[in-house]
């Protein structure tokens, strides 16, 4: 299906646009249970495991009409698992997409009828919606304010790989859980000319 959209919204200018907010998200807290490892005991051939339990409610963004909560961040690829928790590192990485060298596993949530501006990040992005329905836009041609609309709702995994996108929610919200990769910035051939694709739109949730 294709549509019509404004040509700030294609290039990813501006806020998110969409209905008043509510004070509080609209599918409520999120639980959080991370595992990890007590500090060695003497005698002990395997370490002790431990398992925390948080219940995180998800930070209203100023200016972009939406939720956004961090559920855990690296900084390297392999990571290191500590002994112990030290730093909650679902905020870790602050309001930065891309973690660089690391990964970002975070949540957000769009209230009904909210739509994103068009964004792109050099990353590959496993998003899995949990709550809701809604619409993934992409651009239906190159410079072009037609988008292609394709419904998704709850259990569908779409993965983003460095593309322009956005997102509309429907009547019932839409929220969703998502990892986060860096990765090379897309690069393509035009006239014999090598180009580079830049990020757009949404890098952080300032």
């Amino acid at each position: 299906m294709q549509s019509e959209t404004s040509e700030a919204t294609q290039k990813g200018e501006g806020y998110l646009s969409g209905c008043k907010m509510a004070n509080t998200p609209r599918f409520g807290p999120f639980r959080r249970i991370v595992t990890s490892h007590e500090p060695d005991k003497e005698g002990s051939e395997e370490p002790q495991v431990a398992v925390r339990i948080i219940d995180t409610q998800p930070d209203f963004v100023e200016g972009l009409n939406l939720y956004s909560g961090g559920i855990w961040t690296t900084d390297t690829c392999p990571a290191t698992n500590s002994y112990d928790f030290g730093e909650d590192a679902g905020g870790k990485s602050g309001a930065l997409i891309v973690n660089p060298g690391g990964s970002n596993c975070r949540l957000t949530e769009l209230p009904p009828g909210v739509t994103t501006p068009m964004h792109r990040t050099s990353s590959v992005d496993y998003n899995i919606i949990t709550h809701g329905s809604g619409v993934l836009l992409t651009p239906a041609e190159a410079d072009s304010s037609a988008v292609n609309e394709t419904p998704i709702k709850v259990g569908d995994v779409i993965v983003q790989r460095g593309t322009l996108h956005a997102w509309r929610a429907s009547e019932q919200g839409m929220r969703w859980t998502s990892v986060i990769l860096e990765a090379l910035p897309v690069s393509f051939t035009k006239d014999g000319q090598k180009h580079t694709l830049e990020d757009t739109g949404l890098s952080s949730l300032d």
